[in-house]
């Protein structure tokens, strides 16, 4: 019963973490480690719930409203979904490749939606330095999301 409150607080403390660390050029974006968790790992049937969660904590953050990023992190997840059919163990490389590839899509989905607005944080990070955070990072924090609490409890069973 305390899952989705913790969830909400736990997603809280990710994105004041996150906005801490924005200044510095080399910190991970935690939409694409939130996308991957819950594309390859999240069970189905909580993922509308945590996508409306992360979306209405992650709206502040990005200068949007919280449908606009609802749509954004629903559909990446969406294209990622039929990769859990090929894809459940978490290997590292396949993580990192698969960061890279939705960390160009976020900033090509941002420049498309906020083209006279930097206020995303991959748009104000050159290109190079948000794919190789993502390469680098976000395997590791898609792994520790896989590992507490919070996040750990909406794992999907395993063969799902």
């Amino acid at each position: 019963m305390l899952r989705w409150p913790a969830f909400l607080v736990f997603m809280v403390l990710l994105q004041l973490g996150e906005t801490r660390f924005a200044s510095a050029r080399f910190a991970p974006d935690l939409g694409v480690g939130l996308i991957v968790f819950f594309a390859l790992f999240a069970r189905r049937s909580a993922l509308p719930a945590l996508l409306a969660i992360a979306a209405l904590v992650r709206a502040p953050l990005c200068g949007s409203q919280p449908s606009a990023v609802f749509l954004l992190l629903g559909c990446m997840v969406v294209l990622l979904l039929p990769l859990r059919r090929w894809f459940f163990q978490g290997s590292l490389p396949y993580l990192a490749v698969l960061s890279v590839g939705v960390t160009l899509l976020l900033v090509l989905a941002q420049r498309l939606h906020l083209p006279d607005r930097g206020e995303s944080l991959l748009a104000e990070r050159p290109i190079g330095l948000s794919l190789l955070a993502a390469t680098l990072l976000v395997p590791l924090l898609v792994l520790v999301l896989r590992a507490v609490p919070p996040t750990a409890w909406f794992l999907a069973e395993e063969g799902t």
